[in-house]
């Protein structure tokens, strides 16, 4: 997938620790394959920076560009300043600039009422029809802990790399509530880790579509203009107009 050479001598070369500490990610491979069918896909890394993951992507021919995002800190709950406007969410690149975001775990270390804040601004840099990867844990005790970085380590594995940087709160976030949040993306798969973290690939919703779904839509009326005569027709064919 990623151009790794399968041969005794790249073998020799890897580190044995990364098979221990490895583990599986196919979302990613699904969203690589997803974004190399353009020419150049421009990839957006949240960070923190791994220079071996920017040089695979690369060399796949990616334009990829790393941002070091840092989500602002959420005050103390005992913090008498807690009831001031909380600093601005935000990714410092231009809008639907991004075939594939690479958010990483970010999510996890955003507070759950500014979940569909930083869904907005992920939304807001990705292209239409763009994707987005997005690491959250299910299940913990949801205690501060040291950011991550990840590194690519094969064509569909990634190890991570705790900082070394102080602890900071860490959310367990809800299915349910990351799901509502990220309005505006349709989500193509969800995978659970061995670890319990889900890996979530999402796609940009392209509202250059709707047009395309409207004129199907007509296609089917006259289907639909029979039921019309019966309550309980009419009743029935609701549901089916919501979702054309």
């Amino acid at each position: 997938m990623f151009g790794w050479r399968q041969d005794p001598t790249e073998v020799e070369r890897r580190d044995p620790a990364d098979d221990a500490q490895a583990q599986p990610c196919p979302g990613l491979v699904k969203a690589i394959e997803r974004v190399l069918r353009g020419e150049r896909p421009r990839i957006l890394d949240l960070g923190p920076l791994c220079g071996n993951t920017v040089i695979e992507l690369a060399r796949r021919g990616a334009r990829v560009t790393v941002d070091e995002f840092d989500l602002p800190e959420t005050p103390p709950e005992d913090d008498s300043d807690s009831e001031l406007p909380q600093p601005p969410l935000r990714i410092e690149q231009r809008e639907a600039e991004f075939d594939l975001v690479l958010a990483w775990e970010h999510i996890d270390f955003v507070a759950p009422d500014r979940l569909p804040e930083f869904a907005a601004e992920l939304r807001r840099v990705t292209a239409a029809g763009g994707a987005v990867l997005l690491l959250s844990r299910s299940t913990g005790p949801g205690e501060p802990e040291r950011r991550a970085r990840y590194r690519i380590v094969g064509e569909d594995r990634i190890v991570r790399e705790p900082l070394d940087e102080r602890a900071r709160p860490r959310w367990v976030h809800p299915t349910r509530r990351i799901e509502l949040a990220l309005e505006g993306f349709s989500i193509q798969g969800v995978h659970l880790q061995r670890d319990q973290t889900r890996e979530y690939l999402i796609v940009k919703q392209d509202g250059k579509r709707e047009p395309a779904s409207g004129k199907r839509a007509q296609r089917r009326q006259p289907a639909r203009k029979p039921a019309a005569s019966s309550p309980g027709a009419m009743r029935r064919a609701r549901p089916v107009r919501r979702g054309s």
